[in-house]
C-alpha cells in the first residue's frame, strides 16, 4: 500500500448491545486495494454514553 492507493471500505456492524445505559456497537471494516485484493480488517468499537443526569441538574 502506498500513499495516493485507491482503498474501499466496507463496514458490517457485528453487535449492538446496551451495558449500564451505554450502547455499544461493534464494527468490522474490510479494506480491498482498487484490484480487489483484501488488505486489512480493522474493528472499531462505538460507544454512546448514556446522558449524566447529575449534570443535566446543575
Amino acid at each position: 500500500m502506498y500513499a495516493g492507493d485507491r482503498l474501499t471500505v466496507t463496514s458490517t456492524i457485528e453487535n449492538i448491545k446496551s451495558i449500564a445505559g451505554n450502547d455499544i456497537l461493534d464494527i468490522r471494516g474490510e479494506v480491498h486495494d482498487a484490484a480487489g485484493e483484501h488488505v486489512v480488517t480493522a474493528w472499531t468499537k462505538l460507544v454512546a454514553r448514556a446522558a449524566d443526569t447529575a449534570a443535566e441538574g446543575a
